[in-house]
């Protein structure tokens, strides 16, 4: 891969999602209108940006369907689903079925294991599938990669938090994906972590505790531009009492 991509995926990585893209746009190949699109499609969660739809049309037509662009594509949409008011049962079915199929289908192992790990996400989201998504997060934890681990750790914390009350667990599992975020550069995602430590502490009773590490995930958020429901749970614990 070209350096400058490389570098771009970088910064998309670290939450300087505009930068990132302008950079990878900067690449005259066609492979730089793809990056552009993957770092859009990666902060479209963290903030709802505009335009991303758009920009996954260009990378199609300089590229094609490619395997990266096509997970996007999935990703675009399951999240268009997580922003939007409308929950459509066949609109939700469609996408746990368009990431099943990509979990057979794409070339890549790595891609396939993502493909995996969204498809849990969506059951467990959209249909509250909550054991089956449980179950396959657990087998895509077992290969992953760092990043890909954070995450299947994180959602195996809600689980434990939501599902079976075990905090100790909870936190646990929160904390070493929060590690592996920082390891990989992950600023948004490291954002995302502090917030659930801190609800995890105030579930807890631990009032001051929970406050400095939705103060710590303020900091972030605020510095990198995260928005949405991300960062109004981050500014609600803020928000909270400290005693």
């Amino acid at each position: 891969m070209d350096d400058t991509l490389r570098a771009a995926r970088l910064l998309g990585r670290a939450g300087r999602w505009d930068a990132a893209i302008r950079l990878a746009e900067s690449v005259p190949a066609a492979e730089g209108r793809l990056v552009a699109a993957l770092i859009a499609v990666d902060s479209y969660l963290f903030t709802g940006r505009d335009g991303v739809a758009e920009l996954l049309d260009r990378a199609r037509e300089a590229v094609g369907e490619t395997p990266e662009w096509t997970l996007a594509q999935a990703r675009y949409r399951y999240g268009v689903l997580l922003f939007g008011d409308d929950r459509d049962e066949a609109r939700c079915r469609a996408v746990v079925d368009r990431f099943a199929e990509l979990a057979r289908s794409l070339p890549d192992p790595a891609l396939r294991a993502w493909a995996r790990f969204f498809h849990a996400t969506s059951l467990d989201v959209l249909f509250e599938d909550h054991e089956a998504a449980r179950a396959e997060w657990a087998e895509v934890r077992a290969g992953a990669e760092p990043f890909l681990l954070s995450y299947c750790l994180r959602h195996l914390a809600f689980y434990e938090f939501y599902g079976t009350g075990n905090r100790t667990l909870a936190w646990d599992l929160t904390w070493q994906s929060l590690t592996l975020r920082l390891a990989c550069g992950a600023l948004p995602e490291a954002a995302a972590q502090l917030q659930f430590l801190a609800q995890i502490r105030q579930a807890e009773g631990e009032f001051a505790q929970a406050r400095r590490l939705a103060e710590q995930a303020a900091a972030i958020a605020g510095e990198i531009g995260i928005s949405g429901p991300i960062r109004a749970a981050i500014d609600a614990m803020v928000g909270q009492p400290t005693v």
